[in-house]
């Protein structure tokens, strides 16, 4: 919409809240922005924990990311259009590669990424996706099931402000599209992993937001326009009845 409407970010995140009926206006986007506190500290050589762990490394790259090493990893960042608030918030680290960052076994280790956390509700991390920035075929990379059980399905994304309407979700294609609707001040969800949604990521999103009214946010390419009724069907096989909405979207030509 930025692009093809010649909106500014602000107006075009306005204009899609307006197409999903969700509220024309939001104060809460119009908020003066603070400074962002940045992440803790990596662990000391002589207090990391023993073996591999997720905490860790997501520690470790947390920090890394606001080093003058991090600069070609906040520069992916700001072109995807994230601020500084939403990057700490959600614990988003850059990992230079084990040769600088060494790892235990079952970490991420093809190269330099942005790493993007799963937070439980304390704040730890639980699960991972490593975004490498010199894809070879191999976009994303997950920790082994061996090191953190079977691959998460899905992930909620934290605010770093209040949202602007707490009984709205959108459920998102992936952690960045996700960090963008939360950017925005609305919360979100994101459906991880290459295959479509199912009866896990149903049931997640109903235990997670019973009352919730979950707007299907995926992408307008083929796999986006398969996945959202998959996954409404997937909700309605459920019976709880939650009060889900499906946003439609105009095929990639018309946008």
């Amino acid at each position: 919409m930025m692009t093809t409407r010649g909106l500014t970010y602000k107006e075009g995140i306005e204009a899609l809240a307006r197409h999903a009926g969700v509220g024309p206006e939001s104060p809460g986007l119009h908020r003066d922005r603070a400074a962002p506190s940045r992440a803790r500290a990596a662990w000391p050589p002589d207090r990391r924990p023993a073996g591999p762990s997720v905490e860790q490394y997501v520690t470790e790259c947390e920090a890394f990311l606001w080093t003058r090493g991090g600069v070609s990893m906040r520069r992916w960042l700001a072109r995807r259009g994230f601020e500084d608030e939403v990057l700490p918030a959600n614990r988003i680290g850059a990992d230079p590669g084990p040769r600088l960052l060494p790892r235990g076994e079952g970490l991420p280790r093809r190269g330099a990424g942005v790493v993007l956390p799963v937070l439980d509700e304390h704040g730890k991390a639980i699960y991972l996706q490593t975004r490498y920035l010199r894809a070879d075929g191999h976009r994303y990379d997950n920790p082994s099931n061996a090191l953190v059980g079977p691959p998460r399905r899905m992930a909620e994304v934290r605010l770093p402000f209040p949202a602007a309407r707490e009984d709205v979700v959108l459920v998102c294609e992936g952690i960045p599209d996700a960090l963008t609707v939360a950017q925005a001040q609305y919360r979100a969800a994101a459906v991880l992993g290459a295959g479509y949604p199912d009866e896990r990521v149903a049931a997640g999103l109903v235990r997670r937001y019973p009352t919730g009214r979950l707007f299907l946010a995926f992408d307008a390419d083929e796999r986006g326009r398969a996945g959202a009724p998959e996954l409404a069907a997937a909700l309605a096989d459920r019976g709880e009845s939650p009060p889900w909405v499906t946003s439609r979207f105009p095929p990639p030509s018309a946008t």
